[in-house]
């Protein structure tokens, strides 16, 4: 092959390229690519009856008395404050959150639709607000991703960052 042949080649590629970049940047600013990458129906969970899937891109926190199907990667902390108020500051930190949708709320428990900023990729977060004696309370959390095999240690980091805002 000579030379302008290579050349031309390397062209078509590179607009190939630059083409294919134009076009996800399109997609990622619609909520077509939304819709392309769906999620599941908005749901409560049942702590108790819940199964992870085999995949390891999931991160539970809850008791092990609690999640007994399940093994929780993380055992939650007890907050000195009532459930209203542990649900309030939940809710807040939600609502400061980029890409973070409250889907579905009933009573203490919440299903949050959360997208990564680049790909959108959708994970769904399950919380469940707990009161406990004497003006106390605790929560559960079961994060996981729609798409992939691993997650990284994504859901994990942000159960794990929202706790420390709680926290705080």
């Amino acid at each position: 092959m000579r030379f302008g042949g290579i050349r031309k080649m390397l062209q078509v590629v590179i607009y190939g390229l630059i083409a294919l970049i134009i076009l996800v940047a399109l997609l990622r600013l619609t909520p077509i690519w939304d819709g392309i990458l769906s999620a599941k129906p908005a749901e409560i969970v049942d702590f108790a009856t819940l199964e992870p899937p085999q995949k390891p891109n999931w991160f539970l926190l809850c008791e092990d008395n609690v999640c007994a199907a399940a093994t929780p990667k993380a055992t939650p902390p007890i907050f000195e404050v009532s459930a209203e108020e542990l649900k309030g500051r939940m809710e807040a930190l939600l609502l400061e959150m980029a890409n973070t949708n409250v889907r579905l709320e009933r009573g203490n428990d919440l299903d949050v639709l959360v997208r990564t900023p680049i790909m959108r990729w959708p994970d769904i977060i399950s919380i469940q607000i707990v009161p406990l004696d004497e003006g106390k309370s605790t929560l559960r959390i079961y994060s996981r991703s729609i798409y992939g095999h691993s997650d990284l240690g994504a859901n994990k980091a942000r159960v794990m960052g929202w706790l420390a805002r709680l926290q705080s």
